[in-house]
């Protein structure tokens, strides 16, 4: 057995290294030699050391050519927190979709198939908008669980949109750039048969499901391992046991931590998405929380600073200043310990301010374009009837005035410069995405 694993580790490392003057050259891929590329590079990386596969991310000319300095970083840095999970911990279907779709395709290593970049460039140049980067797309309105505080509480129900009004709007944010998508809701599991088949369809994207964990099992575990695309769960939780059960119902945080272990042990990356506040700050920030984590298999996360919106919002729970200061810093010395923790303050205090309606975009049931998640207001559908979204993005004003104010943008818009906000919206009529 033992000789037969050698053979074949050899065949991989024959295939790799075929494939590697091609890859550095800038020479495409078929479709065909592509996948089987990937697939032997993913059997050798995952033997191959860490520092050696860093370094050969560092110097890799071809990515810095064909990405934006920004995308390079982020690239890097990701790549580097990533690595130990990604060479002990993921399964091969992960890693080989991650080299194919996210490393070749992203370089222009695939025959007949632009880059992300290359996308966002014509965009840029044809509707004369920044293109984003990310869509969260609403793909349910309904939820099996009745959160006290959730943001989402007040959206207007509608029928979901079918699988076909979907998969057109991935496609059409694959035209524009985007390169990753996001499902959001409701409890977006409950429409799992859906997802599947997207990720099927446009496995060329990266994918993230938010979820409230109660409803994942095995069988629709193994269903997304084989989409052929890399899909990253993000469990959303309160805090403690004692916290997150309060808030989100009975046993669901126990339900939650049963569904990380289905997860870890297919190999499926997962991490938290935690909305922090004053009541929980010190408790989600914890060393005994985030250990607990991750000896779950979390390998990340998102802190969402709290904002007052949705149902039962309440103003005095939001983050002060310092506390959003310390936030990014304990968010940095958490990557520095192997768990890649995210969080949207980091992005205005280092990234040149926010991203809403610039770098990304959110979609609701309805079709209603958001400049963001927590900005409940829109000016054009995209759904009933079917317009693109490049055309939805040209016919709205809310997400043209939005790029214009985020250019010297300093903070929150929602939470700090609501006579902005208000001003954008009686300007552009756009109106209110809630009931």
């Amino acid at each position: 057995m033992k000789e037969l694993l050698s053979i074949a580790f050899a065949k991989d490392v024959k295939t790799t290294l075929f494939g590697l003057p091609r890859f550095v050259s800038g020479h495409p891929f078929s479709e065909d030699e592509a996948e089987e590329f990937s697939k032997a590079a993913s059997t050798v990386f995952r033997k191959t050391p860490k520092k050696v596969v860093e370094a050969g991310l560092r110097r890799f000319s071809p990515l810095s050519e064909r990405v934006t300095p920004e995308e390079r970083k982020l690239v890097l840095i990701g790549a580097s927190d990533a690595l130990p999970y990604l060479q002990t911990e993921a399964s091969p279907k992960i890693v080989q979709a991650l080299i194919k779709n996210h490393v070749l395709r992203k370089i222009n290593l695939i025959k007949d198939y632009q880059s992300p970049f290359e996308r966002r460039q014509r965009t840029e140049e044809t509707i004369g908008l920044q293109a984003p980067w990310v869509i969260v797309i609403d793909i349910t309105s309904d939820c099996n669980l009745n959160c006290d505080g959730c943001y989402a509480g007040n959206s207007k129900k509608g029928k979901d949109p079918s699988l076909e009004s979907l998969s057109e709007l991935v496609s059409e944010a694959k035209e524009l750039g985007i390169s990753s998508v996001a499902f959001s809701g409701g409890e977006p599991l409950l429409r799992t048969k859906e997802i599947v088949e997207l990720e099927k369809r446009h496995p060329e994207l990266s994918y993230v499901v938010f979820t409230n964990g109660t409803l994942l099992t095995e069988e629709k575990a193994q269903k997304f391992l084989h989409t052929g695309a890399a899909t990253f769960f993000l469990f959303h939780l309160e805090g403690s046991i004692e916290h997150t059960n309060k808030y989100m119902g009975e046993g669901v945080f126990q339900k939650s931590v049963k569904s990380m272990a289905i997860l870890k042990e297919m190999g499926i990356p997962f991490g938290f998405s935690i909305m922090i506040n004053q009541l929980n700050f010190n408790e989600v920030t914890s060393d005994g929380f985030l250990d607990f984590l991750k000896n779950q298999g979390c390998v990340g996360g998102v802190y969402f600073p709290y904002i007052p919106i949705g149902t039962n919002p309440n103003p005095e729970l939001v983050l002060n200043q310092e506390q959003r200061k310390e936030l990014t810093t304990i968010a940095e010395a958490l990557r520095k310990k192997g768990m890649f923790v995210l969080n949207p303050e980091e992005v205005i205090q280092h990234e040149g301010g926010c991203i809403a309606g610039t770098r990304y975009l959110s979609i609701t049931t309805q079709g209603e374009v958001q400049p963001c998640t927590f900005i409940h207001q829109s000016d054009v559908k995209v759904f009933d009837p079917h317009i693109s979204l490049t055309e939805g993005l040209k016919q709205s004003h809310l997400i043209k005035a939005f790029q214009g104010a985020q250019k010297n943008c300093t903070s929150c818009m929602v939470r700090d410069r609501q006579n902005i906000l208000s001003k954008i919206i009686e300007e552009t009529g756009a109106y209110s995405t809630e009931n």
